[in-house]
C-alpha cells in the first residue's frame, strides 16, 4: 500500500512539474510585456514593439501583438503595424475591445499600403527587402513602391525578383516547385481587407484549463491520502497512548503518519488554489503565473500577477 502511495506522489510531482515549466514562460512573457509597456512610456516605440513581440511569440497573447501594433504605428513603421493589428484581430485571445479599434486602425492603414501574399512549396522560404526570413504561405503589408523578393527553396536553389506595390492594392506572387521558375506577379486588385494568412491561438488556454483540471485531480488524490494517513496515525497513537499497545515503533509510526497527513494536505491545499488559479486565466486572459513549493513541514503557493 504505501509503495502505491509513494507511486501517486511521484505522479503528482510531476504534474506539478509541467505546470512550473508553464508559468516560467507565462512570467518571461509578463517581464517582456512589462519592458514593453515602459519603453512605450517613455517614447521608445521602436523598442517597445519588438518587446511586445517577444512577449507574444513566448506566450501569443492578442494584448500582445495588439500593443506592438501601437507601438509601431508611434514609431511611423505602418507596414509592420498594419501585420501586428491583422494578427491581434485573428488571434482569439484579443478583447472585443481590442478586435474593434484594430480592425479600424487596419482598414485606415490599409487605404495607404500595399498586400502582399506569396504561395508556393512549404518548404521555401523567403525574405522581403532586408527582413527576416518566412516560410509559405506568406502574408504582409508594404508601403508603396518596389521591393525586392528573395526566394529560397529547399534544394539550396534561390531566386530574386522585384515586387511592384501600390496602395490599396493587392500583389500575389505564386511560387513554383524547383525545376520550374517562378510565377511572377499577378496585377495589382484592390485589396479585400482580409487579414493575411496567420495561425490560431487561443493564448495558451487551452494549456491552461489542461493543467487546471490535472491540479484538480491531484488536488483529490492527494486529499484522500491525507485522509487515510490521518485515520491511521490516529489510530495508532490513540492505542499507543490508552496503553493498548506500548511499542515505540507504534508510537513513531503514528507521528510519521501524522507529518505526512499535514504534508499531503499543504500539497492538497496549494494544488486546488492553482487549478483555481488556472482556470480563472484561462477564461479572463489575465497573465499569471504560479510557483508551488514543497516542503518536509507543508506546501506553499506563489501566485504573481
Amino acid at each position: 500500500m504505501r509503495t502505491a502511495i509513494i507511486a501517486a506522489t511521484l505522479c503528482l510531482a510531476t504534474a506539478a512539474s509541467g505546470s512550473a515549466h508553464a508559468d516560467e514562460s507565462t512570467e518571461q512573457a509578463a517581464r517582456l510585456f512589462r519592458a514593453g509597456t515602459e519603453s512605450y512610456a517613455h517614447r521608445a516605440f521602436r523598442e517597445a514593439a519588438r518587446q511586445f513581440e517577444s512577449a507574444y511569440r513566448v506566450a501569443p497573447r492578442g494584448a500582445a501583438i495588439y500593443d506592438a501594433g501601437l507601438a509601431w504605428e508611434q514609431a511611423g513603421e505602418t507596414a509592420r503595424a498594419a501585420d501586428d493589428f491583422a494578427t491581434a484581430i485573428g488571434n482569439g485571445d484579443t478583447s472585443s475591445q481590442q478586435r474593434s479599434d484594430a480592425t479600424a486602425r487596419l482598414k485606415a492603414l490599409e487605404a495607404r499600403l500595399a498586400r502582399l501574399v506569396v504561395t508556393g512549396p512549404a518548404d521555401a522560404h523567403v525574405t522581403v527587402d532586408d527582413g527576416s526570413e518566412a516560410s509559405l504561405p506568406l502574408g504582409v503589408h508594404l508601403a508603396p513602391g518596389t521591393h525586392a523578393l528573395f526566394i529560397t527553396y529547399a534544394g539550396g536553389r534561390t531566386e530574386s525578383q522585384d515586387v511592384d506595390a501600390r496602395a490599396g492594392a493587392e500583389v500575389v506572387v505564386r511560387l513554383t516547385a524547383p525545376g520550374g521558375t517562378a510565377s511572377g506577379q499577378e496585377p495589382a486588385s484592390p485589396s479585400s481587407g482580409e487579414t493575411p494568412p496567420s495561425a490560431p491561438s487561443d493564448g495558451g488556454a487551452s494549456t491552461r484549463r489542461t493543467l487546471a483540471w490535472i491540479s484538480l485531480a491531484g488536488a483529490g488524490v492527494a486529499s484522500a491520502f491525507a485522509v487515510y494517513f490521518y485515520v491511521q496515525g490516529d489510530n495508532a497513537l490513540n492505542d499507543y497512548e490508552r496503553g493498548h499497545d506500548t511499542r515505540q515503533d507504534l508510537h513513531d509510526e503514528a507521528v510519521t503518519d501524522r507529518t505526512v497527513t499535514q504534508v499531503l494536505a499543504g500539497f492538497a491545499g496549494a494544488l486546488a488554489v492553482t487549478s483555481g488559479v488556472l482556470f480563472l486565466t484561462s477564461s479572463s486572459g489575465s497573465p499569471a503565473a504560479t510557483s508551488l513549493r514543497v516542503g518536509p513541514t507543508g506546501a506553499s503557493l506563489r501566485l504573481t500577477f
